[in-house]
C-alpha cells in the first residue's frame, strides 16, 4: 500500500475524531431549559410555570412572553400573546442546574375549564442571551 493512501486515510480519520470532539464540546456547553407547569382551577393558590436549567452554567433570560395558541384548520393557528408584566419584569437569572418558579395568582390566574384545555395551549416563549431568536417551549401538553 503506498505510503500517500495511508497518511490520507490517517488524516481523514483525525479529522472526523477532531470534529466529533468538537461538537461533543458544543453539546455540552449549549444552554437547555424545562419547563413544567402546575395549573390550578383556584385563583387563590394560582398556577406556576417552572424553569429549570438544565446546563452546567448559568442562564440569562432576556425577554419572557406567555403565548395561547388555538388550532384553527388544518396547519393555521391563531396566537395570542398574554401581556401581564411590564418589560423589566421579563428578566431572569438561573444559576447552573437551577430552577425558578414563575407565579400566576389572582388576577393572573390562568381561568381553566375542560373545553378550553382541549382546545387551547399555553407556550412560553424565551429569548436567551447568546442565542439568535426565541426558544418556543410548550407549558401544557394537550392531554388525550
Amino acid at each position: 500500500m503506498p505510503v500517500i493512501l495511508i497518511l490520507t486515510i490517517w488524516g481523514a480519520a483525525l479529522c472526523g475524531v477532531f470534529a466529533g470532539i468538537k461538537t461533543w464540546r458544543i453539546y455540552l456547553n449549549h444552554k437547555h431549559i424545562h419547563v413544567k407547569y402546575s395549573l390550578l382551577t383556584n385563583p387563590l393558590a394560582g398556577d406556576k410555570i417552572i424553569i429549570h436549567n438544565l446546563s452546567k452554567s448559568a442562564v440569562m433570560i432576556e425577554h419572557w412572553e406567555l403565548l395561547w395558541v388555538t388550532k384553527k384548520f388544518f396547519l393555521h393557528k391563531k396566537i395570542v400573546p398574554i401581556d401581564i408584566f411590564e418589560d423589566e419584569d421579563s428578566h431572569l437569572n438561573l444559576a447552573a442546574n437551577s430552577i425558578q418558579s414563575l407565579n400566576f395568582n389572582g388576577p393572573y390566574h390562568f381561568n381553566w375549564s375542560p373545553e378550553i384545555e382541549k382546545n387551547i395551549r399555553l407556550f412560553i416563549k424565551v429569548r436567551i442571551a447568546g442565542r439568535k431568536g426565541f426558544l418556543t417551549k410548550l407549558v401544557n401538553p394537550r392531554v388525550s
